[in-house]
């Protein structure tokens, strides 16, 4: 496949992801849902693939999950997961990530148990004491947390970089925003874009994902104005 052959791909598959965020936006999600799978078919054709079907099948898994089809969102999720743990992407901080997106759905479905195993397997300590506390399981939120603050110590020492900070905070964030706490979602989520933009070097994969978190839960305030004008503004980084 020739460079320009590979850019013009890239380009349609991008072209296609956004007009289905705007029809969730819109909320017409069954065209959503068509642009979404369709993104994810391009994707999966693209050189170089991994983090453009991660993006994609993280997308559809949102929007399965605002249309209350757990089954479906967690099949999209465990494979963002599994394929973050292969080789194809292989990056520690961004399996943690889908870890505690997955733990997530298994939260919404009652699987308590399942989603706090799943995610100490991950070592994503802040994410299980998150998930202890909506259990209600308070002596176990407050180890988790313990072990989540000693982790942060750790990489502090080893001087963490702003990117994986990022990462940290579009994790809590997302859980939050699970909880129903938007107010504070929002505001870890603008944490997550402001340790992202202080890192000098643009990810358009996670600088996207925080722009979707952050948009999403000002949707959830009845704020779309102010979630498309985010879009907007980071438009040029959507990948």
């Amino acid at each position: 496949m020739s460079q320009v052959n590979g850019l013009e791909q890239q380009s349609h598959w991008r072209n296609v992801l956004i007009l289905a965020q705007q029809a969730e936006v819109q909320g017409n999600l069954v065209i959503a849902e068509e642009h979404f799978k369709e993104a994810l078919s391009l994707a999966r054709q693209l050189p170089d693939s991994g983090h453009s079907v991660l993006l994609s099948l993280n997308r559809l898994g949102e929007l399965y999950r605002l249309k209350d089809d757990c089954k479906q969102a967690e099949d999209c999720y465990r494979q963002a997961y599994e394929l973050a743990a292969s080789n194809a992407v292989e990056d520690k901080t961004l399996i943690k990530a889908q870890a505690a997106i997955l733990a997530k759905m298994l939260v919404a479905q009652g699987r308590i148990t399942e989603a706090l195993e799943f995610d100490l397997a991950e070592e994503v300590y802040l994410d299980a004491a998150g998930i202890a506390l909506l259990a209600g399981k308070k002596d176990e939120a407050l180890q988790y947390l313990e072990s989540g603050i000693h982790v942060l110590e750790q990489q502090e020492r080893e001087q963490v970089s702003a990117h994986d900070q990022a990462v940290h905070y579009l994790s809590y964030g997302r859980l939050l925003q699970t909880a129903g706490q938007n107010e504070k979602a929002e505001s870890v989520f603008r944490l997550a874009l402001a340790c992202h933009e202080a890192a000098g070097q643009i990810d358009p994969f996670l600088i996207t994902s925080i722009v979707d978190g952050l948009a999403r839960v000002l949707n959830e305030q009845s704020r779309a104005d102010e979630a498309n004008e985010l879009w907007e503004k980071y438009r040029q980084y959507s990948v």
